[in-house]
């Protein structure tokens, strides 16, 4: 691993591949050669060798395309790695060793402006986000809290908040168990909205959807107040004035259908609210000829 960054940053993934390779067989046939310390060791550094170089904007699109399977790939293989018990009440489980082996890292790399370090950990965290944030992991509990208030303090960059968002949206579980974290959550996915989904370097979105609609859905059944319902239609009206790409018609789609899922789970009397001001934020974007085509199809999902 001593090499591996800067071998991918010179165009050499296969070598990433072969030594993701030896290491989760290794981890898979449970082989002497990886005692916890050492496998401990190679997880941090499967997360730290595909950290975004400073030169990313840049590179070809043929290395750009290399070095995102090559994350995939790390994603893959830190879900083998962590998968591996840990044996003795006083040692933790892997999931609560990595959490609070991060927290101050990443606190560290952000007071540095290290951005490129602070995703890469993240990003490596989203591969396994539901056994990180398991909410029935005593060990852990701890850790997850620190985790997630320096989360939903990262600043608005966005190849680093969509690793962020997307981490926050495979959380549902834990915030059903940690409900004072629900409106802090949402208030930080309605704000990433207002990124750009087309952004030709560090684009917010998965495919052709925007990162915070996909996050949105998922998170739609947690308990909801008015002032997240409201932060979200306004988040995403400030993105369809101020940028002169509009989120796809299935990402406008998303977010209708998150808000009136949202609206569902209230009491009766902020459901009913909310659900006018769910058709009011419609027609009002409607009421755009640029908006008009990619938001009536979420009308049918409504």
């Amino acid at each position: 691993f001593t090499q591996l960054h800067s071998l991918i940053h010179a165009g050499d993934f296969e070598i990433l591949a072969s030594t993701l390779e030896f290491w989760t067989d290794a981890a898979e046939k449970r082989t002497p050669l990886l005692a916890i310390p050492t496998l401990q060791s190679v997880i941090i550094r499967t997360i730290e060798c595909v950290t975004y170089p400073d030169d990313y904007a840049a590179r070809s699109t043929a290395w750009r395309t290399d070095f995102h399977d090559a994350r995939n790939d790390v994603r893959n293989a830190l879900r083998v790695l962590l998968a591996v018990p840990t044996v003795g009440d006083s040692v933790p489980t892997l999931p609560a060793w990595l959490l609070a082996t991060v927290e101050p890292q990443l606190r560290q790399d952000a007071a540095g402006a290290a951005w490129q370090r602070v995703e890469a950990v993240v990003h490596g965290l989203t591969a396994v986000a539901r056994a990180l944030f398991d909410p029935k992991d005593a060990d852990g509990a701890a850790g997850q809290l620190a985790v997630m208030h320096f989360l939903l303090q990262t600043p608005l960059f966005p190849a680093l908040q969509r690793s962020v968002v997307t981490l926050l949206g495979l959380l549902a579980d834990w915030l059903h168990a940690n409900p004072a974290q629900i409106a802090a959550t949402l208030h930080h996915i309605a704000v990433s909205l207002q990124l750009p989904a087309e952004d030709p370097v560090y684009p917010m979105r998965i495919h052709e959807d925007h990162v915070g609609g996909v996050s949105l859905v998922k998170l739609m059944k947690l308990p909801c107040t008015q002032q997240s319902f409201d932060e979200i239609a306004a988040s995403y009206t400030a993105y369809c004035m101020g940028s002169s790409a509009l989120m796809s018609r299935k990402s406008a789609r998303l977010i209708i259908l998150a808000l009136s899922g949202m609206a569902e789970r209230m009491d009766s009397t902020a459901a009913a609210t909310c659900g006018h001001r769910t058709i009011a934020f419609v027609l009002e974007q409607l009421s755009s000829a640029d908006s008009r085509e990619t938001l009536i199809d979420a009308l049918a999902d409504v």
